[in-house]
């Protein structure tokens, strides 16, 4: 699977037009507000009426297009909702919770799927539960949990100090893991295999994200709250300042081992060197009797070796408590996801399949614009060939034909999941609408054994094992995301609605919108982070070297690199989803009227405000760099504004001058 870093990012503020609507029956868009302001910004085509107003709603024309577009298209930009959400993609993803409440508390009415029975336990468990307990997800999991004994007695009354035992944390660690707990002091997954995309295998190696689950970042108060009633403060605040201690020492080895990412692809058999690597496959996999045979990667040996190194100098009985302080604040943190407890944002987290196929089935007239969609993700796809058959820096014939092969073989899922394929994936998960802390367990279990119940095994390359149950923001998005070693861009159904897409609207707003989105995802195939992944899915590292042995490419890769250091994936692929965007719709409907709409309508797909108590974007943010770096690479939005056009450095497989 990707990594996708693909960004829940920030679309359009369409959505204040319904207030704009409901106060004014006139045809036109209201005059501009006061203030000074040049006649010519506003001169938009009325055709979609509907549009051009929230242009004039959302705009500072106090702020010149040419040294901020985002100020300039974004600057009155207001949320609202008493601060529900600060964003358009929040604003509509806020709208389809409403939705999902009344859907879940029908779903057994209207369906009569067996996983969309359990999604109706578990919503029905949650709301049976008045004020839950993390202490008692401890208590379950000590109960039905073989050999895994709590350091912290989670038992009021007990001393903390209980009968002995034989404390082990790599046992432990691995049975966290099964319950959703990774990324603390190694990182564990089920990915596809660089030889064969369609065959998962475990990959292990350094945590990919440590710096966001350290001890200083959690909620003191709230782990607190779980522990005070578990052991004496002055023990709990020791406890606390050595797990701290632990995670700065963690960080550091993680920093040490950066830049050393070679992947070792080995077999169980050669990890004889590394008995405790054995025995957490053992434990994680349940099999004492590990295959010999099986495949694993290891991607960062060194840090392995090192990270159990450091954790033997602590007590053994140290380290499961701090895995034990881990776990709370992780089960807090999903069962929460923000101040209080939301149901339906609950299930939508633990259930992200199931309840966008529920919202689909709730929502019939979205299937009409599929062949729109399709049709514009292949006119996509055409432009973009045109740009590789240019051939900029001279490439040889086997490179060109690896890259041609890459655009070739990327396909467009839309409306991916089907009934058959999610009961198939649920069939053996079994929910009580009367356990609460049971049915969240088994639900983070259910997801970590969907994908490695299958390891070794060949799967349909559109089988939904390979969407990142785990990972709630791209299982559940709103967005087009790609999934690069299955070779497809999917397209949930629910952007296909307003505000983010309406029938009726000129091909330069869905160009600038859903075109843009998924010309993004095509361009992440042909950007720093995914170039290594060929037609097949197989990943090859050495294409990368062999690629800035060519001048030409070196000198764009290595200008995007240093302008957009560690956001380099992210700036770049937006810089050429929009060119591929813009490229595609002059080719196709290209209406030189619509100029100033499409730029417009690009970067208000971006607005949002710092703080919802402000009503002023914020003057820092991805989204800005995004939107002004994009804008300023296209040649026609400097003369559609009459800027001056900056000198800009090519992109990848662009001519600098290119529009």
């Amino acid at each position: 699977m990707k990594k996708l870093k693909l960004p829940i990012i920030v679309i359009c503020v369409w959505f204040i037009v319904v207030i704009g609507l409901a106060q004014t029956n006139s045809s036109y868009p209201p005059p501009p507000p006061s203030g000074s302001m040049d006649d010519e910004h506003y001169q938009f085509d009325m055709r979609d009426d509907v549009q051009e107003r929230l242009f004039l709603l959302s705009m500072d024309s106090n702020i010149s297009p040419c040294d901020d577009f985002y100020g300039y298209a974004c600057g009155n930009w207001k949320s609202e909702a008493n601060g529900n959400y600060q964003e358009t993609l929040t604003k509509l993803d806020y709208e389809i919770k409403m939705e999902m409440k009344k859907i879940l508390s029908n779903v057994t009415q209207t369906s009569q799927k067996k996983f969309a029975r359990e999604v109706s336990y578990y919503y029905k468990s949650c709301l049976n539960t008045e004020v839950p307990t993390t202490v008692e997800y401890l208590k379950w999991l000590e109960t039905h949990e073989h050999n895994l004994h709590w350091p912290i007695s989670v038992t009021q009354g007990n001393s903390v100090y209980q009968t002995p035992q034989q404390y082990d944390w790599i046992r432990m660690l691995a049975i966290l893991r099964k319950y959703g707990l990774n990324d603390v002091i190694i990182h564990e997954s089920a990915q596809p295999k660089d030889t064969n995309a369609n065959i998962l295998s475990l990959e292990v190696g350094r945590p990919q994200h440590l710096e966001k689950h350290t001890m200083n970042t959690l909620r003191y108060d709230v782990v607190t709250g779980t522990l005070r009633f578990l052991m004496p403060e002055r023990e709990y605040r020791t406890l606390w300042n050595d797990a701290q201690d632990l995670d700065n020492k963690l960080l550091e080895l993680k920093t040490k081992h950066e830049t050393d990412d070679e992947m070792l692809i080995t077999t169980v058999s050669n990890l004889n060197d590394q008995p405790w690597l054995l025995q957490y496959l053992s434990v994680l996999l349940d099999n004492e009797n590990l295959d010999p045979t099986m495949e694993l990667a290891v991607t960062n040996k060194a840090y392995l070796r090192a990270v159990v190194d450091l954790l033997h100098t602590y007590d053994a009985r140290f380290v499961c408590e701090y895995l034990q302080l881990k776990f709370l604040s992780y089960l807090n943190y999903k069962q929460f996801h923000g101040e209080y407890r939301d149901c339906v944002s609950s299930t939508r987290l633990l259930f992200p399949l199931p309840t966008q196929w529920l919202f689909e089935q709730n929502h019939p007239e979205l299937e009409t614009e599929i062949d729109v969609i399709s049709k514009m993700f292949t006119k996509l796809k055409q432009s973009f060939l045109k740009v590789l058959n240019r051939n900029v820096y001279n490439l040889d014939s086997s490179k060109m034909k690896f890259l041609r092969g890459k655009l070739r073989t990327l396909q467009l899922r839309i409306s991916y999941l089907s009934g058959h394929s999610l009961d198939e994936l649920y069939r053996d998960l079994k929910l009580n609408p009367n356990e609460y802390y049971g049915n969240r367990l088994k639900i983070y279990n259910y997801n970590f054994e969907a994908t490695h119940r299958h390891l070794n095994m060949r799967l349909r390359r559109n089988a939904l094992e390979f969407l990142p149950l785990e990972q709630y923001d791209t299982a559940n998005s709103l967005l087009p995301f790609i999934l690069s070693r299955q070779r497809a861009v999917l397209v949930p159904l629910s952007i296909l609605q307003y505000p983010f897409y309406r029938p009726e609207q000129p091909m330069a707003y869905i160009y600038s919108s859903i075109g843009y989105l998924m010309a993004r995802q095509i361009m992440y195939e042909f950007t720093i982070a995914d170039i290594n992944v060929s037609a097949y899915g197989q990943v090859f590292f050495y294409i990368l070297d062999m690629l800035l042995e060519n001048w030409d490419f070196r000198m764009d890769y290595e200008h995007i690199a240093q302008h957009h250091r560690g956001e380099t994936a992210e700036v770049d692929s937006a810089i050429n989803g929009l060119k591929l965007a813009f490229q595609t719709f002059k080719e196709d409907e290209y209406d030189a009227n619509l100029l100033k709409s499409f730029f417009l309508n690009f970067a208000q797909m971006y607005c949002g405000t710092a703080d919802a108590s402000y009503h002023r974007p914020s003057q820092s943010t991805m989204n800005r760099k995004i939107v002004n770096f994009a804008v300023k690479h296209i040649g026609d939005f400097s003369s559609t504004f009459g800027c001056e056009r900056e000198p800009v450095h090519g992109v990848l497989f662009w001519h600098k001058d290119d529009n």
